[in-house]
């Protein structure tokens, strides 16, 4: 199954420990600029975990096995990365190493909280919010980036509008989220985006459960608030409107041109 909400068994709540790694990945190709110290940290980061991004769905509905590692690494400091696009995975997801584009550096920061054999993005609580966005803020300080951008899919894009819904700007660096395909869940109700800040909603049709009024236990969503507001509102309170994504199911739309464009200032 590719969804990355129909799962009805609950995610682990506990913080999640970095844990080993299991192999190299893709390793980090990066040909950013070294400096002796990285002018972002605004304390000493420890290691960042980013693991191995599943490939095209990001098949988010596990298996019985439980709860498992996925393969990490830790992102190189003292790299000034300066563009940073962060992909925000979906629930029962997982992240990657960091990868240098043209101009441009790709994040895959792991969620707060486990399911099956990934992880989830918990932001149901101010605590988990908190934990959540500290996830993200350390990946992107470790890699010192000036402009940021995210890309969220499923529970990641309804995190991340959460996220942007809370007016944060990542201290003046974030340009843009995109928002695909996202949990259409309380999480944008008064939203307040911070000035400057961009944002992107594309919607495939396939979540036809995800109605308005819709309890997110009924379905088994991983929710912010008890109801589903529907893509509509949901969009409508982000200032945005609904883009149809080029898949017909759920499938992250990597290809959103908005996410480099903002980037580079356009």
């Amino acid at each position: 199954m590719s969804s990355g909400v129909y799962d009805r068994r609950r995610p682990t709540g506990r913080r999640v420990p970095w844990p080993a790694s299991r192999h190299r990945g893709q390793g980090y190709g990066w040909r950013m600029r070294r400096r002796g110290t990285n002018r972002h940290a605004r304390r000493a980061p420890a290691p960042i975990a980013l693991v191995v991004v599943a490939a095209s769905s990001l098949a988010s509905c596990g298996g019985d096995s439980g709860p498992e590692a996925a393969p990490t690494t830790t992102a190189p400091t003292g790299i000034d990365a300066d563009a940073c696009l962060v992909w925000v995975h979906g629930r029962g997801g997982t992240g990657g190493d960091p990868v240098e584009r043209d101009g441009y550096a790709e994040l895959a920061p792991i969620g707060n909280g486990t399911w099956d054999e990934g992880y989830v993005w918990l932001y149901d609580s101010e605590e988990r919010y908190a934990d959540a966005r500290g996830r993200i803020v350390d990946a992107v300080d470790a890699a010192g980036c000036d402009r940021i951008v995210l890309d969220g899919f499923s529970n990641g894009a309804a995190f991340a509008g959460h996220l942007l819904c809370r007016g944060e700007d990542l201290g003046g660096r974030l340009r843009g989220v995109v928002v695909d395909d996202p949990v259409p869940d309380e999480g944008t109700v008064g939203c307040t985006p911070a000035p400057g800040v961009r944002v992107a909603v594309y919607w495939t049709g396939a979540l036809a459960e995800a109605t308005a009024g819709r309890s997110c236990d009924d379905v088994g969503y991983t929710c912010r608030g008890d109801e589903l507001v529907g893509i509509d509102a949901y969009a409508a309170s982000m200032g945005a409107e609904v883009q149809a994504s080029p898949h017909a199911e759920h499938v992250w739309h990597r290809e959103a041109p908005e996410a480099t464009a903002w980037l580079d200032g356009r």
